[in-house]
């Protein structure tokens, strides 16, 4: 997974560059402030047993490209806790885990801009993740990784600056926690819904 997380990488930053340089060249690109939250839920089997689906926020910042196209830089964190020793047969220690999860990133964003509602945008970028596991008794353990997103967003405008956010998304990433000489990996890939509200900047010509 590491290579292929790694090829996706170059062939993004190709793209985002060549997406920057555009947005670059407008001299007054519309901006959006988008707010929302949702249910982040781990793909892994053995994350989903210990801390399961759980609250995600998320903030982002998109920039008009041109009518198909924006760039948007997006971050959002999870908190959650769980039991890290479910798997052991009659022992329980409750909720002693507490997994928290943090990503900043950014995503180019095609879709149907004009006068359709809702419109709809699908969303590729890369995201840096960082985090912590404490376990009660064991300390906190912590790391960092980066990761790939998709996104599928439909908007649907409310008024001419105000419109209501849905979002279906798939995160890819390992995270290597370390404490110490202490290391263990993560497959912290997950799916996220989410539901917000977001204003529309709009500039005078």
């Amino acid at each position: 997974m590491k290579h292929d997380v790694r090829l996706l990488v170059v062939l993004l930053f190709g793209v985002l560059f060549d997406a920057g340089t555009l947005s670059a060249q407008m001299n007054k690109p519309d901006l959006s402030l988008q707010v929302s939250g949702g249910l982040y839920s781990p793909l892994s089997d053995d994350i989903q047993n210990i801390y399961s689906t759980g609250a995600v926020g998320q903030v982002s910042i998109a920039a008009s490209m041109g009518l198909q196209s924006r760039l948007k830089v997006t971050g959002n964190l999870f908190r959650k806790s769980g039991n890290p020793y479910i798997s052991i047969n009659d022992f329980s220690a409750g909720y002693a885990g507490k997994l928290s999860l943090n990503s900043v990133g950014m995503l180019l964003e095609i879709g149907g801009r004009g006068a359709h509602n809702p419109q709809v945008w699908l969303g590729a970028g890369l995201l840096y993740f960082w985090g912590s596991e404490a376990i009660d008794g064991l300390g906190k353990n912590r790391g960092d990784g980066l990761g790939a997103m998709f996104s599928l967003s439909p908007e649907f405008q409310i008024s001419r600056k105000l419109f209501l956010i849905t979002e279906a998304s798939l995160r890819l990433v390992d995270i290597k926690f370390r404490d110490g000489n202490q290391r263990y990996t993560f497959n912290l890939s997950g799916a996220t819904l989410s539901l917000g509200l977001g204003y529309q900047f709009i500039h005078k010509d």
